[in-house]
């Protein structure tokens, strides 16, 4: 008895520790650690005045600044045309699916894509793994070419890498491709984790855990609100994406570009959208650090740390990217413990406007009754038990 009393102090400390972590805002850690306050980051944003910003820029950027609660995953800047891209989705499984979703909830890709049944990072990163190994056998294979013997040392992946691209880059003139001995061809532009490669953007989202962090003159979420501007390629295929989407309904895709034609013309130009993300405080960060993963830029795994350390560690003020593993079941789960909100230029009024515009619009297409009942279980399904 004495034993199992013991037992459950342990377990019951263990838990108390868990979930007593301080969180201390990123943004704000960031702001600290560049020795500066958050008005002279303010004031050194409207030093950069070349496309005029304003004050109801300052003003939205301050209100996410200064009010960074547990939970907060990340953000996320992009082009306008994303939103339209995101109430399309939403709008079509609301009023023609009939299925609820809650306002504080976005469809970062197109729920029921085939491309996106990863079920967390690790899976995710499996390819990877069988990735670094290719390149680790195909660095040894190139040295051996070179020095006609054997490679007897051990190579980090680093420096194979290092060592493949060279030889790819002198070889075939920067197409990246190596032709093995064997005639297997490793493609290193398909398999490398690179999120500027158009199959991996459709997986992964990636996130600045800090509004205002990046090494550049200016951050790069916070580019891509003021100058309407995505960095995905994914961005430039919307209406591409959305066609399967359409099928799964019924509905003939010559309509997706009226659906974006109507939507465009509510949208101001000089502004994109910028993208909040957030868990339920009281998950403490379990989804993130089960369907996320800390990155080098393009992608690469950065360090061994869950990205839940990075919210509760004080002494870091620095910090590397986050990419979100975009998967059907989890984070395209308006059932999952992920908050997503939306923030633009545009007034309450005129969003209304521009929403119930794109709505009755998109209620008014003919469909397929059957096709889309079928896909409605498909997405209640896939949602379930999660």
């Amino acid at each position: 008895m004495k034993r199992l009393l013991t037992i459950l102090l342990i377990m019951l400390q263990i838990t108390v520790i868990a979930y007593s972590q301080k969180f201390i805002p990123p943004t704000q850690r960031y702001i600290h650690g560049q020795n500066q306050s958050i008005e002279s980051i303010e004031s050194n944003l409207r030093n950069y005045n070349e496309n005029q910003i304003v004050d109801k820029d300052i003003t939205l950027f301050h209100d996410l600044t200064t009010n960074e609660k547990l939970g907060l995953i990340g953000y996320h800047g992009a082009n306008s045309v994303v939103g339209i891209y995101q109430d399309i989705i939403k709008t079509c499984i609301i009023d023609i699916l009939n299925i609820p979703i809650r306002d504080n909830f976005q469809f970062l890709r197109i729920p029921g894509d085939k491309r996106l049944n990863n079920t967390s990072a690790d899976d995710f990163l499996k390819e990877y793994n069988i990735y670094q190994q290719k390149v680790i056998i195909a660095a040894k294979k190139i040295n051996n070419l070179k020095k006609l013997q054997k490679t007897k040392t051990s190579l980090s992946f680093e420096d194979a890498l290092k060592i493949v691209k060279n030889y790819s880059l002198q070889k075939s003139k920067n197409k990246t491709e190596l032709l093995l001995g064997n005639q297997n061809t490793l493609d290193l532009e398909i398999s490398y984790i690179n999120d500027m490669t158009y199959d991996i953007q459709t997986k992964l989202l990636a996130l600045n855990i800090a509004l205002y962090q990046d090494e550049y003159d200016i951050p790069l979420t916070i580019y891509s609100y003021l100058y309407n501007y995505s960095w995905s390629d994914i961005t430039g295929q919307l209406s591409s994406e959305l066609k399967p989407f359409f099928e799964e309904m019924g509905i003939n895709h010559k309509y997706i570009q009226n659906a974006f034609q109507i939507a465009k013309k509510h949208l101001p130009e000089n502004r994109g959208l910028l993208i909040r993300i957030s868990e339920k405080d009281n998950s403490q960060y379990k989804f993130i650090d089960t369907h996320g993963y800390i990155s080098y830029p393009y992608g690469m795994p950065f360090g061994n740390k869950a990205p839940s350390y990075y919210y509760f560690t004080e002494s870091i003020t620095n910090f590397p990217e986050l990419k979100l593993i975009l998967s059907n079941k989890y984070s395209l789960n308006p059932n999952s413990n992920l908050i997503i909100e939306r923030y633009n230029s545009m007034t309450s009024e005129q969003y209304d406007i521009y929403i119930e515009e794109l709505r009755n619009y998109l209620k008014g297409l003919p469909y397929d009754t059957n096709k889309a009942q079928e896909y409605r279980k498909q997405l209640i399904q896939i949602w379930a038990n999660i």
